[in-house]
């Protein structure tokens, strides 16, 4: 717990954890901009052809999704050769315990347009590369409970009650009806189709869902409640999404 807490809000403790696990794995480290002086890393094998996207920390102020991920990482080295991973998108919300970036803005409204460096660094990187799934890790202030929330993509296999099973008894579901003024079921997993990625403001999930990933996920964690639950609620949905992922290739 306190060294979960120690990592929370400092990306430059996150960043030696990251180094470390990139030599041990050799991995490259890429550094794809920088913000007040805090690098943006994205980490892969470039030899390797991956089929997974993990980002987290682009609000500051959500860090369970930014310890559970490099925890993942480094309990899971078996399978980095098939990931891309941005760590930290935002560090230096991350150290200020800000939503916002640097700049002022909220990054998850800016993929539907390239103005933002670190929006426009990561899509450069990107490039034409697919994916069979991305999860970006997120938690939400005024949740009570944890929710999965999924761009639905027609034919695709269900998996929510796999999900919303691995992690019964840890959190409660988020049982609102109304999410950022949106109508939800209200039973941890909502899914929504949409015709084009401007049917929303600028989501990084909406981005990759149009553009770069087969199945898309984002989690969302409740972030008044306890760091170790959520950042085990989020290292229970990673495994989870990826076993499903690798169940469907095979």
């Amino acid at each position: 717990m306190r060294d979960r807490i120690a990592l929370a809000h400092n990306p430059v403790a996150l960043e030696k954890r990251w180094r470390a696990l990139a030599r041990k794995t050799r991995m490259e480290m890429c550094t794809l901009c920088v913000e007040e002086g805090l690098p943006i890393y994205l980490l892969r094998h470039p030899q390797s052809a991956a089929s997974i996207y993990l980002s987290a920390g682009v609000h500051g102020d959500e860090p369970a999704g930014v310890v559970a991920l490099l925890e993942w990482a480094e309990t899971h080295s078996a399978q980095l050769d098939s990931c891309w991973l941005v760590p930290c998108l935002n560090p230096w919300g991350v150290r200020e315990n800000s939503r916002l970036g640097a700049r002022g803005h909220d990054l998850n409204r800016e993929w539907h347009r390239r103005r933002h460096p670190v929006v426009r660094a990561v899509k450069s990187a990107l490039g034409s590369q697919q994916f069979d799934l991305a999860l970006t890790l997120h938690e939400d202030y005024d949740a009570a409970g944890f929710y999965i929330y999924e761009p639905g993509r027609r034919g695709a296999k269900d998996w929510s009650a796999a999900m919303l099973g691995a992690v019964e008894g840890l959190l409660p579901v988020d049982g609102r009806r109304m999410i950022d003024g949106r109508r939800v079921p209200g039973t941890g997993y909502i899914q929504k189709f949409f015709k084009s990625e401007h049917d929303l403001e600028g989501p990084e999930a909406i981005y990759l869902h149009f553009h770069h990933s087969a199945r898309t996920f984002t989690i969302e964690t409740p972030s008044e409640f306890a760091l170790d639950l959520r950042v085990e609620t989020q290292l229970r949905l990673i495994r989870t999404a990826i076993g499903l992922a690798a169940g469907e290739r095979c």
